[in-house]
């Protein structure tokens, strides 16, 4: 594959993505998830965003998540599903690290208050 068919598939999904989650999740979540919403939000975009590392032939692509456990369910491999949802794992738990981390810092005297 070229790096200008790469390039521009990348593009194509990054604003597909960015469409979809602007035009309509972003308004629906808060019907949906109404206790949730931030965190929905937060792990929505985690899906939707996060790169997996792939092999073809000896040579190493960057593709989204969400494309590649879907390749990797029409070909019914449990490892390869297994190697598509790793990237959530990991980019959800540093995305609610930081959340949670930012979030006490703004509310630093919350947290005293739940103790006592």
């Amino acid at each position: 594959m070229s790096m200008t068919v790469y390039l521009a598939a990348w593009l194509a999904y990054l604003v597909a993505a960015a469409v979809l989650y602007r035009v309509y999740l972003r308004q629906h979540i808060n019907d949906w998830f109404p206790n949730s919403a931030r965190v929905t939000r937060l792990l929505l975009l985690v899906v939707l965003f996060s790169p997996a590392l792939m092999s073809e032939q000896g040579n190493f692509y960057v593709a989204p998540s969400l494309m590649t456990l879907m390749f990797q369910i029409l070909m019914k491999s449990p490892a390869g599903m297994l190697k598509a949802i790793l990237p959530w794992l990991l980019f959800g738990g540093l995305v609610l690290w930081i959340d949670a981390r930012m979030q006490r810092a703004r509310n630093p005297h919350d947290e005293h208050e739940t103790r006592m």
